[in-house]
């Protein structure tokens, strides 16, 4: 028999379910202290809201599926719906339909009806129906499992002296927005791998708002050309993808680096086909700890399978995703390296997407962090990008301010310092030159005086001269040596 109401019932994947037990603690420890699945539906147009009550089952053998009109329920009109004294329905689906349970149950004053499915098909696999006429249904109506009913159902009829009590919280999930965090590196790049550890450490903290997606770097051959491209040192697909190695890589064969790359890559697929990315980061963690970070590096294949037998995988585990990438059914043939590669040809194009010509290199929500990358940029980006926003979100933009604080005032005072300098620079100045004026002015009005007198004491001088020769012929050499010594008292007075 199928449950005739449609659209009574919300999914789970579309909203927040949780039944909770609140006691006793033995019925609580009989689910694993854990929360019971459920669906629900509200008759009404309420999506989000809260029930927190006392479950009554009702023991009579022709009434426990709620079929006929229950009289056992005390009325709820008067009550809240926080109170502890909501009386919640248990019944078993089936026998009649889902509104006249529902109707039964709030008519005898239950807050909630919670019907037990009648058979072991999982609950969120039931299709339902509407029959049209549950408009005037205001409680909402819940569905748990068979064994989940069952053990409620025991416990209560066993102990009739406890009161179970439950909490319902039903929420429409939020939406949340999912951003892309991409990594441009190679698998020869020991920074990315640092980077890689340490980014995973926070990324869970976003709650599947972030999404970390690797692209692996190849370059191609210069002036590469499909239409005469011929196989090439350090590169597959005769010279379209290639990576050359530099005088820091550990290894320097190009190819090798291409393959563990391609290697990388599939292990992210699988991780994200089994939704456990775990297996990603540790598959990279193993290869940077034990094959580059030792005193002999190494960078081969055979690392790669020890890697892969420390996590229990087979390295045909990600061999048949890198043939398939080529094309082919296996790698025993070398002529694989000549046929396109789906991996790297996607990776490449999101390269030139982006414009990026350095790497390691990230992309968050589609925008490339400029400048050295660094896990507290990385961390920013992220902390902008999402809408649910973690806690160390608030505390990163807070030390992020205070460091802002902190540069504003240092350039505040450096500026101040160089403004006081410009203005000690401009008074000094002006001082330098009025002194330099003044003396400039003293010494031309000495100049002046002293010439004055020069000038004064020669024209006396010539006329001492006449007036001696003048005393020679009629005035006494008395008077002449008179005015002879009053010039030259003058002179040295000045």
């Amino acid at each position: 028999m199928k449950i005739r109401i449609i659209l009574l019932f919300y999914f789970c994947y579309l909203i927040n379910c949780q039944l909770s037990i609140i006691g006793p603690n033995e019925l609580s420890s009989l689910y694993g202290n854990r929360p019971i699945d459920i669906i629900f539906r509200t008759m009404s147009d309420a999506s989000n809201f809260y029930v927190h009550g006392e479950v009554i089952f009702e023991n009579v053998t022709k009434n426990n599926d709620a079929c006929e009109p229950l009289n056992i329920l005390p009325s709820n009109a008067n009550q809240n719906q926080f109170s502890e004294n909501f009386k919640i329905l248990l019944a078993y689906a089936g026998s009649c339909p889902v509104v006249q349970k529902a109707r039964n149950a709030q008519s005898a004053g239950a807050s909630m009806l919670i019907l037990i499915n009648y058979n072991d098909e999982a609950i969120n696999k039931i299709i339902l129906e509407d029959d049209g006429s549950g408009s005037d249904i205001k409680i909402p109506v819940g569905l748990i499992s068979k064994a989940n009913g069952r053990i409620m159902q025991n416990y209560i009829l066993n102990n009739p002296k406890s009161r179970v009590m439950i909490e319902i919280n039903f929420q429409e999930k939020i939406q949340k927005k999912k951003v892309e965090l991409k990594l441009f590196f190679s698998s020869s790049e020991l920074r990315a791998y640092e980077l890689i550890s340490n980014i995973s450490s926070y990324i869970d903290k976003f709650n599947d708002q972030v999404e970390f997606i690797p692209i692996y770097v190849t370059h191609q051959y210069p002036f590469y050309d499909p239409a005469t491209a011929e196989r090439k040192l350090n590169c597959f697909t005769k010279g379209k993808y290639c990576y050359f190695p530099k005088e820091t890589t550990i290894t320097q064969d190009g190819q090798r680096i291409l393959l563990e790359s391609l290697r990388q890559k599939c292990m992210y697929f699988k991780s994200i086909e089994s939704k456990k990315i775990k297996y990603y980061y540790d598959y990279l963690n193993y290869f940077h700890k034990n094959c580059l970070l030792v005193p002999t590096p190494r960078f081969n294949d055979k690392c790669s399978k020890q890697n892969l037998d420390i996590m229990g995988f087979g390295i045909d585990y990600l061999d048949e995703c890198i043939s398939e990438s080529f094309g082919v059914k296996t790698l025993l043939s070398p002529s694989y390296i000549d046929n396109e590669n789906t991996i790297f040809k996607n990776d490449y194009n999101e390269i030139l997407r982006y414009k990026l010509t350095s790497f390691p290199a990230v992309v968050v929500d589609d925008k490339p962090i400029e400048g050295i990358i660094k896990e507290y940029k990385i961390a920013i980006a992220l902390c902008s990008a999402v809408e649910i926003k973690p806690d160390f979100c608030t505390y990163l933009a807070g030390t992020m301010i205070q460091v802002s604080s902190r540069r504003s005032w240092t350039f505040f005072f450096i500026i101040v310092l160089i403004v006081v300098n410009i203005i000690l620079f401009v008074v000094f100045r002006k001082y330098i030159i009025k002194q330099i004026g003044e003396k400039i002015n003293f010494n031309i009005e000495i100049d002046g005086r002293v010439n004055n007198i020069l000038t004064n004491f020669f024209q006396f001088r010539r006329k001492d001269e006449d007036y001696q020769s003048f005393g020679k012929d009629g005035m006494s050499n008395t008077n002449s040596n008179k005015i002879s010594t009053q010039i030259e008292g003058t002179v040295n007075t000045v």
